[in-house]
């Protein structure tokens, strides 16, 4: 039951579905659930294995949901006997501690564009696990061959089939990576993401290219605070020239954002070339909307640049 219950659990994970994990690690007395019993427990309230059942199995499933929402792991001691101060509704007599533990998915990433970058980028994940999905309206680019350990594939036109992913779908990617071939398609999908993807997003092309889209997402109604989570081009400042050295500059960024938070683009680049790229970006974006350079920070985690010869498009 435990080894089917952890494939589950990484089965999950792979598709960007965060869990809590309850495991009872001690017992004392009579309980309902022996030591090393686990239950999983989802986003949306449903659970899978069991650690007893009755009003302790429902207690914990309640702190379980708060261990979702505040990413914060905990152990809790609960007293099976209703006559006790603060003990369950119940008859059992003995006291049992739980474990309930927050699994974060690992980095799932969304790839609009399945051009020379996007292919090297799935060689990457691939190496290290990483699950990730394509959508190109070219059929030889969003194909099982050509990325045959993709999770999701779409072949339409990406803005489109973006509105046709739920919310719940969208949620389940850590990052969207707008690799496109198309400087229109590129504009349309990312209207869309700015609309309705939760997470970190990040575009290939110059500051050219930036500053004109900027224009344009302005004018379709998006502020500059949402536009500055958004960097072009996307990547470690590593000197990346060549299409592999550009994935492996865009997966490196991807697990240090994961791995240290916000503070990774800082950490992972020269603060002063990462500054200088940030007041680039803020004044494309303001220079596009008629304000001025200087803005507030955006509720997007950052992304660091990748150097400025970045080619625009990935064919």
């Amino acid at each position: 039951m435990t080894a089917t219950l952890l494939a589950q659990a990484a089965q999950l994970l792979s598709h960007g579905q965060p869990l809590a994990m309850a495991t009872v690690l001690r017992v004392e007395g009579s309980v309902p659930g022996k030591q090393g019993a686990k239950m999983l427990v989802l986003e949306d309230g449903s659970t899978k294995g069991t650690i007893g059942g009755a009003g302790l199995e429902e207690i914990v499933k309640a702190h379980a949901r708060e261990v979702l929402s505040t990413h914060t792991s905990r152990s809790e001691r609960f007293d099976l006997s209703r006559w006790k101060e603060g003990g369950l509704d119940s008859l059992c007599g003995g006291s049992v501690t739980v474990v309930i533990e927050y699994l974060r998915p690992p980095p799932r990433l969304l790839m609009i564009g399945g051009g020379h970058v996007a292919r090297a980028v799935a060689d990457q994940c691939d190496l290290l696990g990483l699950g990730y999905g394509v959508i190109d309206d070219r059929p030889e680019f969003a194909s099982a061959e050509r990325f045959p350990k993709a999770q999701v594939l779409m072949t339409s036109e990406p803005a489109a089939a973006l509105r046709t992913l739920s919310a719940r779908e969208l949620r389940g990617f850590s990052d969207a990576l707008l690799l496109g071939y198309s400087y229109h398609v590129d504009v349309a999908a990312l209207d869309v993401l700015l609309e309705r993807f939760p997470g970190i997003i990040g575009v290939i092309g110059s500051r050219t290219k930036w500053t004109a889209m900027c224009k344009i997402l302005r004018a379709n109604g998006h502020p500059p605070e949402r536009l500055e989570g958004v960097h072009c081009p996307v990547g470690l400042s590593i000197g990346a020239n060549s299409v592999p050295e550009i994935a492996i500059s865009i997966v490196s960024q991807i697990i240090a954002s994961d791995r240290l938070g916000p503070t990774a683009a800082l950490l992972a680049a020269s603060a002063g070339a990462w500054e200088q790229d940030r007041r680039q970006s803020r004044a494309a974006v303001r220079g596009a909307s008629g304000g001025t350079a200087e803005g507030t920070a955006s509720n997007v985690i950052p992304w660091t640049d990748l150097a400025p010869h970045l080619v625009q498009e990935d064919p």
